[in-house]
């Protein structure tokens, strides 16, 4: 095998044979010398030695990634990447070698690459088709042409301090709840918050505030929930079933950013400006519309609009059968991709996770209705039986099953898993969400994994095959983030955090999120913004538990004190590890001892983590260590924090402490 001059090394998957073949005949065409004989695809030393000269020799290495490189761990192509990364040491930090690819909607976010990788912004080629000024401009980096950089360096990812962290009882069940249905949870924890008062309590952020951002990238958008025109208006479910439908389309547009369902109904019912909208939800494009259902007749009217002119750029009318609502569906997100000059993915079909059949559609959108439009916990039920009847009508719907499955493992949790038959339940509605190629199915995967298993690894893995199948998934990226949370790798986790903002930038439980990485990295005057701002979203004033523990960390004991006792839930008040914490802070031991007392009789069944941080601070180390084997035992999820809480601090390199973070799978 001969050393070709000014060579672009191509390595790819095997399974990815095709789309490599097409990158290199579209170098080739241009050309380009490109590296790539699959007939020499055989390993053995002698081949070893070839692809390490190879590699050492190219101008250029393109790595191709894709969904089978993220599935395979193991593979000669991850040998390839390795010795790329060696090399790329060597060169000036302006100068390109290393130029990644991607063939499908594999996230750059989460994606399983060297993190060199990342150091520039990917080009996406949509099964391995290149275009023609991405071949150009190889050319001209070949050659060395000013301009020859096809991508630009990647902002720089944001440098956390030391972790530390302390929760609230009432804080950490408000956690755990995020892992369901967003707006059933935040029903089932409102008892869980109160109203304040003090000094900052002016400082709550309106839940319409605009977010500071980046400039509004041109390809992306937002989809309004679409009104109900019908005479009676009694199709709401039906115009919000429309809407989550065009959504999910759309992410299945590579280029597109696409903002999520919350978000985007966060407008619902109201009359805010064009050009409001798109500053608050950073999107240069808006899709809005209307559906009167009269019977089986069906009139729809969209239209897309230009968010900085408020210039309608396309326009139409569907009139006709309610049965051609699927059709409808397929034009609007197609004439959505001719007008923004996009495409979507070659592998994509649109009914792959829904369904052609009316009543199935009909029945799922009115499930999903009753958990977004109620608080009333009875409508779990209500709703479970409406996607029974969706999936029965249609055994291949996989939305409706993934639906299934989180409002199952929802009425698990709230029963404090005595309902073990809604968890069985909720698997098996999981791996039928799966079977039929809904990334909600690995979604809801991923939250049985964290939350009824304790299985960390599958919550990473399901994660990751979510985003594999809609590079989008809010979801999936929060998981990812609480992965790295948990192993104390913060930055990975805000970066990821962040990037679900973006998609989802109104959504109260995402703002928790980042405050909760903020705090636990000591960026505790980003964590108090965040969290005011999440309250102001969910137009709630929530806030005295997590500031009073911000107060604490800021070494402002008296004013958490004072926020502590303003909460005027007595359960979320007494089961706080924090006022144990800031009594003990203060001084006044023989308080800090009653308020343990009470914890630890009342609240020591189900929360034996608070218990655990309260002996950590006061460096009891036999006490804290067996409170945090119970909390493992009991599979209190927020032994999982252990590695990053600042209570635990002094034994980080204690023999007990080394044991249940193995215990954990949360070792080094």
């Amino acid at each position: 095998m001969n050393v070709l001059p000014k060579a672009v090394f191509l390595s790819y998957a095997s399974e990815d044979a095709e789309a490599a073949q097409r990158i290199c005949d579209g170098l080739r065409a241009a050309g380009i010398n490109v590296w790539f004989d699959k007939r020499a695809l055989r390993g053995g030393d002698a081949w070893d030695a070839s692809i390490r000269k190879q590699v050492k020799a190219c101008s250029l290495f393109v790595p191709v990634i894709s969904t089978n490189t993220e599935m395979r761990g193991e593979g000669y192509f991850r040998l390839e990447w390795k010795l790329a990364v060696d090399r790329s040491h060597q060169f000036a930090e302006d100068q390109a070698f290393i130029l990644p690819v991607v063939i499908d909607n594999t996230s750059e976010i989460a994606a399983r690459v060297p993190e060199r990788f990342k150091d520039v912004q990917w080009t996406r080629l949509p099964s391995g088709q290149v275009s023609t000024e991405w071949a150009e401009r190889v050319a001209r980096l070949l050659a060395h042409e000013p301009g020859g950089l096809p991508n630009e360096p990647s902002p720089p990812r944001p440098t956390l301090h030391p972790p530390v962290a302390v929760r609230s009882r009432a804080q950490l069940v408000l956690w755990a709840c995020i892992a369901i249905l967003a707006t059933l949870i935040l029903a089932v924890s409102v008892h869980y918050f109160g109203i304040v008062g003090g000094e900052h309590a002016d400082r709550a952020v309106s839940p319409l505030v605009e977010v500071p951002g980046n400039a509004i990238p041109e390809k992306s958008i937002a989809v309004l929930p679409f009104t109900d025109m019908s005479e009676k208006k009694d199709q709401e479910y039906f115009s919000d079933g429309l809407t989550e439908s065009l959504i999910d389309r759309l992410t299945h547009i590579t280029e597109l950013r696409v903002i999520a369902r919350t978000s985007s109904f966060s407008f619902k019912g109201k009359s805010d400006d064009i050009r409001s909208i798109g500053r608050t939800l950073n999107v240069a494009n808006i899709v809005e519309g209307s559906v009167r259902k009269t019977g089986n007749r069906l009139k729809i009217t969209a239209q897309l609009i230009r968010t900085e002119s408020g210039e309608h750029i396309w326009s139409q009318t569907y009139d006709g059968d309610a049965k051609d609502i699927f059709r409808v569906q397929e034009e609007i997100s197609g004439a959505v991709a001719r007008v923004l000059k996009l495409t979507l993915l070659e592998n994509y079909e649109p009914a792959k996770a829904g369904t052609r059949n009316l009543e199935a559609y009909e029945s799922y959108m009115q499930a999903r209705h009753q958990i977004f439009m109620s608080d009333d916990l009875e409508k779990l039920k209500q709703a479970i039986t409406f996607f029974q009847k969706a999936v029965a009508l249609d055994p291949k719907f996989g939305k409706a099953w993934a639906s299934m499955s989180s409002t199952l493992l929802s009425q698990y949790l709230v029963s404090k898993r005595k309902d073990v038959h809604a968890l069985v339940n909720a698997r098996i509605a999981a791996k039928r969400a799966v079977d039929a190629g809904s990334a909600d199915g690995y979604a809801a995967g991923a939250r049985i994994a964290a939350y009824a298993d304790f299985d960390l690894f599958m919550v990473r893995e399901n994660a990751l095959r979510a985003l594999a199948v809609d590079a989008q998934n809010t979801w999936a990226l929060v998981f990812l983030a609480i992965i790295d949370e948990y192993h104390g790798r913060l930055s990975d986790a805000a970066m990821k955090m962040e990037h679900a903002i973006e998609l989802d930038p109104l959504n109260p439980s995402r703002r928790r999120d980042l405050s909760s990485v903020y705090f636990e990295a000591g960026r505790l005057v980003e964590a108090e913004t965040e969290y005011r701002r999440a309250s102001g979203l969910a137009q709630r004033n929530d806030i005295s538990l997590r500031i009073a523990q911000i107060r604490l960390r800021e070494g402002k004991a008296e004013e958490a004190l004072t926020l502590i006792r303003q909460e005027p839930d007595a359960k979320a008040r007494e089961s706080c590890s924090c006022l144990a914490i800031t009594l003990e802070a203060l001084g006044r031991h023989a308080e800090a001892e009653s308020a343990l007392a009470k914890l630890v009789s009342d609240y020591g069944m189900d929360s034996p983590y608070s218990v655990a941080q309260v002996y950590a601070y006061r460096r009891d180390a036999r006490n804290a260590f067996d409170w945090v084997e119970k909390a493992i035992v009991a599979r209190d999820p927020w032994v999982l924090w252990l590695k990053i809480d600042w209570t635990f601090e002094p034994f980080r390199h204690d023999e007990r402490y080394l044991k249940a973070l193995e215990q954990l799978h949360l070792g080094s």
